[in-house]
């Protein structure tokens, strides 16, 4: 039974999967934009604490960066993913060969043209000499005495019964021999006719034969096609699936010649022959060629290969992949922490900046406050109440408060750089920098600050991303170490293999219709083992030493978080202390101030206390400052520490005022 169908069926699937494979080969990825920075230009005019938090999450080049380390990162995991695609590979070649003819081949070749024209030579005399003796027979039946000279034995019969004819004694006699003579005369003539004919047949076709093969061959060529398709899949359990195709054409001749053709074979006179056994015959007419027909060969089939020992599981073979996915999960945690990083950087240049707004304001009015002392004292000389020596000691304090003023102007300046800086801008016009409009935070409140304690620890222990992203990259060295165990076995692999095998002469569609019934199959078995094996024991020596070096790594992020959450906690409650005294000391010298201003007036107190007293109350509001701003950039920290600075939703971080400047609450740990 034919299955012509089926290998029809089977062919169309190979060839559909090759032009999706194909078409999957187009596809490719756009290549990523350029990041360039813009120059920040807010005009001078304020910005607020949110409004510069999300301008770093948008243009911060640190997170561009880490995005690109993570898109990076997808591409390994695409590539790991590679190794289990449906792989396409084939071949096609065409082969000439020309080649010179072996002696013997030209010998036999030169026999065969030998014994065609000896039998050619043979079969014309041979029609020469029938012919004559046809001649000399058909004469003999009317005369008699004639000599057939073709023949001796025959006129040695004819002329004995010629003899006993003319000696006969009577007319009866003579009469049945002359009948004798007659139709012995007649058998003969009938049978050299035939003989003729098949001389004359032999003659012509033996000269048409030498004809028709020509002169002999010395070369031979060889056409040789060949077309493989196979297809790859190698699954995430080992098993390897191998379907294929192959095409293969062989053709050789006699340079020059061509092959000959069958026809039925006929005697002199046209007829049929036919065997005894009654089968019609046939002959081959030669034009001196090989008579080899084309070959032509499909195979169509496939293979499964199965690992019984290296290569087994999906640990084994698909454990890159699972490892380069977790990493690709540590990648992306470790771009969400790097978001609180740089929130927390733009934090600190934000509060840094309202510091330095603020030094200014003070330092202004000391300045301000100087300067009134330096007209007091101006006027109190004028008056004589005070010695002229006073006012150099005025001026001093006056030009005191201006240094540090235009210091403070500097620090400014450099603060305003560093919050563009932050946010991922660069800078054209010193006169566009931005302005903070946000307050410090007042803090909370030391009850607050001691009901967080170990809930805002374990809170980080769950929270921090790149805590997470460590023991992802410890569980990914979990894997590799994995595999490379697995590594160690010494490989075991059975193939089973089926294929059609459809083969056939002259065309290529005889071959397809001449499919075997059945499929031929196989089964094999392949084995090798290292006898050292140090190959897989130091990949796994490696492999273990990764995943004992991630293990620390891990245990000594989570101790630091630890002890960074319990360091800020502490400096919270020390800063908010600072800050109440420094607010204090603050209400405390603006009295103070005012009274030796009115002091200094009247004449109840001296010059040097007066500026001492500024100073001091100046130096009172700068701390009260640095407080505030410790108190701020510390909830920062706690906030970054305890992993609840930033939200991240579906992968996308964001932030709002609050978590900028409170403390987590304990249902929101």
């Amino acid at each position: 039974m034919r299955i012509t169908a089926t290998v029809r069926a089977l062919a169309l699937t190979i060839g559909t999967m090759v032009l999706a494979g194909a078409g999957n080969a187009q596809s490719g990825g756009d290549s990523p934009p350029v990041w360039r920075a813009d120059a920040y230009d807010g005009g001078g005019e304020g910005i607020g604490l949110l409004e510069a938090v999300r301008e770093t999450l948008a243009r911060d080049p640190n997170l561009l960066l880490q995005e690109q380390d993570t898109k990076s990162q997808e591409g390994r995991v695409l590539e790991a993913a590679g190794d289990f695609d449906w792989f396409l590979s084939g071949q096609l070649s065409w082969e000439h060969r020309l080649q010179a003819l072996r002696e013997s081949v030209i010998e036999g070749q030169e026999d065969v043209r030998n014994q065609v024209t000896d039998a050619q030579v043979e079969s014309c005399q041979e029609e020469q000499r029938l012919t004559l003796k046809l001649q000399e027979l058909i004469a003999a039946q009317t005369t008699m005495g004639i000599d057939i000279s073709t023949d001796i034995g025959f006129d040695a019969q004819i002329t004995l019964l010629e003899a006993a004819i003319l000696t006969a004694d009577n007319a009866v006699l003579q009469r049945e021999l002359e009948n004798t003579r007659n139709n012995l005369l007649t058998t003969e003539i009938s049978l050299t006719q035939d003989d003729l004919a098949a001389a004359n047949q032999v003659c012509q076709e033996s000269g048409a034969t030498l004809a028709r093969l020509g002169e002999v061959p010395k070369d031979e060529d060889f056409e040789i096609g060949r077309a493989n398709i196979r297809l790859e899949k190698l699954n995430r359990s080992g098993v390897l699936f191998a379907p294929y195709l192959n095409a293969a054409y062989d053709s050789t001749q006699y340079v020059g010649k061509h092959n000959g053709f069958i026809t039925p074979a006929l005697d002199p006179f046209g007829q049929p022959l036919i065997s005894p056994s009654g089968i019609p015959l046939d002959r081959l007419i030669s034009f001196g060629g090989k008579d080899i027909d084309d070959i032509y060969t499909f195979d169509l089939g496939f293979e499964v290969t199965l690992p019984l020992g290296r290569g087994r599981g999906r640990v084994a073979t698909a454990g890159f992949e699972k490892a380069a996915s977790i990493d690709l999960d540590a990648s992306k945690l470790i771009l969400e922490h790097g978001a609180s990083e740089s929130v927390l950087n733009t934090l600190f240049a934000y509060w840094n900046l309202v510091a330095a707004a603020e030094q200014v304001a003070v330092l202004e009015d000391s300045v301000s406050l100087q300067g009134g002392l330096r007209g007091t004292t101006e006027a109190l000389i004028d008056a004589s109440e005070l010695p002229g020596a006073e006012l150099a000691r005025s001026r001093a304090g006056e030009a005191n408060a201006q240094a540090q003023l235009e210091g403070a102007y500097r620090d400014l300046a450099t603060a305003r750089l560093d919050l563009v800086e932050a946010m991922g801008y660069t800078v054209n016009d010193l006169g566009a920098l931005p302005v903070a409009t946000e307050a410090f935070p007042e803090g909370p409140n030391p009850e607050e600050i001691a009901s967080l304690g170990e809930a805002l620890i374990e809170a980080a222990m769950q929270r921090r991303l790149d805590l997470a992203a460590s023991r992802s990259l410890t569980e990914s060295g979990l894997v590799l170490a994995e595999a490379a165990t697995t590594a160690l076995r010494p490989r075991i692999d059975l193939t089973l293999g089926a294929w059609y095998i459809a083969r056939g002469e002259k065309t290529a569609s005889d071959a397809i219709d001449a499919t075997a019934s059945d499929p031929s199959w196989r089964v094999a078995f392949a084995l090798d083992k290292p006898l050292g094996n140090r190959t897989a024991r130091g990949r796994l020596a490696q492999s273990e030493a990764l995943v004992h070096q991630r293990q620390i790594s891990e245990e000594d992020l989570a101790r630091r978080i630890r002890i960074a959450v319990g360091r800020a906690l502490a400096s919270l409650q020390d800063a908010m202390d600072q800050q109440a005294k420094a607010a204090e000391s603050v209400a405390a010298y603006q009295q103070v101030v005012e009274v030796e201003l009115e002091k200094l007036k009247l004449g109840e107190t001296t010059l040097i206390d007066s500026i001492l007293t500024e100073q001091q109350q100046t130096s009172a509001r700068l701390a009260l400052i640095s407080a505030r701003f410790r108190v701020a950039t510390l909830i920062a920290q706690l906030r970054f520490e305890s992993g609840t600075l930033v939200d991240h939703v579906n992968g996308a971080s964001g932030v709002n005022l609050e978590n900028l400047t409170t403390l987590p609450e304990d249902g929101r740990l």
